[in-house]
């Protein structure tokens, strides 16, 4: 509508435009080269108007005659187009056969005819891994990575074959360039986060673990899991290093997330022992028992009175297992009648065997 009425508005200006020019035709003379001609400004104006009507017409055929020709620039971009796609089309059938030779022949013909792009690129790269050709394949990945549209595309090929090539800090490089194109890739989340806990790196491992649960990769009950492993970790290389302040709170953290995870409870009661909080110690041994037994449990369980009589490290065994009695850990390999159970008591006073008599069938 609105250009129609545009159409409209510029006819109508035409015709007052021409009306003009009739009702004040004035007369317009040139002299040039000895030669005089003299006519009305409505003729001048008509002769300008053909004469660039009649340029553009010429301009037009000509841009349609050079289009058409056999040989023209157009007809010969078509023509290599045309078989650059039959080529790669060709390839993808050659590479769902497993023919390496015509499949890498068709690729390298489709990289010379097609102008660069992302598609020949992989299927190059395809026909490369087929034919087992490393250095191809890198290149044609390093041509992915340098454009904008399929940078990720390249440096995901990139990382697979740093990777292969046991290139462990390239790879865990370019995958974190990577990860910078696109934060919500989960592949990309997931990668960085394995390069990351296969080099130690906690703290950082900690930080893609918090962006990799916003983006949904890993569902909370995971994440936690995970992060409590992590926290562990720190845990452990910061009680290496001497620092125990630093240990005891990542360990209290670490089992705050994972109570059945057994050595962060070992390692968190050690350290409460040492503070001088033993009852603490004891809680969070009995909480982690009741959530998994474990033998590092009743190993940090003895180590909270390594010097009480035998009888009494029986009793503190009892406690301990009463916590999760279910369990196969926490069952002595014969019935507990209360005789035997006397009987048992009396040798540990009378013979003075502790070992044998406190861990029984542990």
């Amino acid at each position: 509508m609105i250009r129609l009425l545009i159409y409209v508005l510029l006819i109508v200006a035409a015709a007052f435009g021409a009306a003009w020019f009739a009702d004040n035709p004035g007369t317009v003379r040139m002299e040039w080269l000895g030669y005089r001609a003299e006519t009305s400004m409505t003729v001048l104006g008509f002769l300008l108007a053909l004469l660039v009507f009649t340029g553009m017409a010429v301009q037009k055929l000509i841009t349609l005659i050079a289009r058409d020709l056999p040989f023209s620039a157009e007809k010969r971009r078509k023509r290599r187009l045309e078989k650059g796609y039959v080529a790669l089309n060709q390839a993808m059938v050659a590479l769902s056969a497993g023919d390496k030779k015509l499949a890498q022949r068709l690729t390298n013909k489709a990289v010379r005819l097609l102008p660069s792009q992302p598609l020949t690129h992989v299927m190059a790269a395809e026909a490369a891994k087929l034919a087992d050709n490393p250095a191809q394949i890198r290149a044609h990945y390093e041509a992915l990575a340098e454009s904008k549209e399929a940078a990720f595309l390249g440096l995901r090929g990139l990382v697979g074959e740093a990777r292969a090539s046991g290139e462990t800090a390239k790879a865990r490089a370019l995958a974190t360039q990577a990860l910078a194109l696109r934060p919500k890739s989960i592949w990309a989340l997931k990668t960085v986060f394995d390069f990351a806990v296969a080099s130690a790196d906690w703290g950082d491992a900690l930080a893609v673990l918090e962006k990799a649960e916003r983006a949904g990769v890993f569902e909370k009950p995971l994440a936690k899991r995970h992060r409590g492993a992590l926290l562990y970790c720190q845990a452990v290389e910061a009680d290496l290093a001497g620092d125990e302040p630093s240990a005891r709170r990542l360990s209290m953290e670490s089992v705050d997330l994972r109570p059945d995870l057994a050595p962060a409870v070992a390692l968190a009661a050690k350290l409460l022992q040492a503070a001088g909080q033993a009852k603490k110690a004891e809680k969070r041994i009995l909480s982690g028992w009741a959530a998994g037994p474990h033998p590092l449990l009743l190993k940090a369980w003895f180590a909270l009175a390594a010097d009480e009589p035998a009888h009494m490290r029986l009793k503190r065994v009892e406690t301990l297992c009463a916590k999760n009695p279910a369990h196969l850990e926490s069952i002595w390999p014969w019935p507990m009648r209360p005789w035997r159970r006397s009987a048992l008591i009396w040798r540990a006073r009378l013979w003075r065997r502790p070992k044998k008599a406190a861990i029984g069938g542990f």
